[in-house]
């Protein structure tokens, strides 16, 4: 029988039984240490960004993935956070994890650039790449003009989303030629054209 004594404290057993103890402590102390290096999560604060993972029953009009700011922190019960859409008045409440979680920098972003890019389209009346015939665009890729084409669409988009353009080449000859609409950029639109 082994008898140790560490920090006040006395272990006795078998040479085999002080060794599983200490081993036993050691695995304890490097879960601890493990845990301590985990950085903590910033509690929210109002201002902050969230994403709809599942709407709460007081979140009609809300969907999963929506970008909402906090405008209210602890109006008490379960759910305690008031958000508000970011492309709206629409407001909820709700329950951080439960049915939101704080928004990343870059989806922050990305939903801020895409209500901006729908708030152009909107004040011509149009949804976002509605494009009309006689539309001043700039083609971003084709395999027949390459990149920093502008062009006026000829026809509308076909069923595949394609657009009919006509451009002048290098050569400096009229050519007409398809391109997705997802590769134009809507330069100036045939109502606001003077040449008209």
């Amino acid at each position: 029988m082994a008898k140790v004594t560490m920090d006040d404290m006395v272990f006795e057993g078998t040479p085999e039984e002080i060794a599983a103890v200490f081993a036993e402590m050691e695995k304890r102390q490097e879960k601890d240490e493990a845990c301590v290096d985990e950085p903590k999560e910033e509690p929210l604060k109002v201002g902050d960004y969230v994403k709809v993972i599942k709407p709460s029953f007081v979140m009609s009009g809300f969907e999963n993935g929506d970008i909402c700011k906090v405008s209210h922190l602890n109006y008490g019960g379960t759910y305690s956070i008031l958000i508000e859409k970011i492309d709206s008045y629409l407001g909820g409440f709700g329950a951080l994890g439960e049915h939101f979680v704080k928004a990343a920098e870059e989806e922050v972003v990305a939903a801020k650039a895409e209500i901006e890019t729908k708030s152009k389209w909107a004040k011509i009346g149009r949804v976002v790449n509605e494009f009309k015939v006689g539309d001043i665009i700039h083609v971003d890729a084709t395999s027949a003009f390459g990149v920093n084409t502008f062009g006026e669409v000829v026809r509308e988009a076909d069923e595949d989303g394609d657009l009919r353009v006509e451009a002048v080449d290098d050569a400096g000859d009229e050519e007409e030629f398809f391109v997705p609409t997802e590769k134009a950029t809507l330069v100036t639109p045939v109502e606001a054209r003077f040449d008209r």
